[in-house]
């Protein structure tokens, strides 16, 4: 569990900073293993559903980040980037 511990400390804090986009990817794929993992076993469903839903949080951020980044450094608009997303 230690180790555990120290995966998800250092994927919380890739996720803070320039990496995002990496990180969010192996926090997604993590928790999508953890989730896999459960339902496996059997056992623990409500907890292997929430780190599914996290697992997609994950990738809708690394999606996010991916688009955000291609508008911040293109000039001309595209058609995948929202207004929305520039702004932020």
């Amino acid at each position: 569990m230690h180790i555990v511990g120290v995966i998800e400390d250092d994927r919380g804090t890739r996720d803070s900073d320039q990496v995002t986009r990496l990180g969010a990817y192996v926090a997604s794929a993590w928790l999508l293993a953890i989730a896999i993992n459960l339902v496996s076993m059997g056992m623990f469903f409500d907890v292997a559903v929430r780190d599914a839903e996290m697992a997609l949080a994950a990738f809708v951020l690394a999606r996010m980040t991916e688009v955000r980044s291609d508008a911040l450094q293109s000039d001309t608009p595209h058609e995948r980037s929202a207004i929305g997303v520039i702004a932020a």
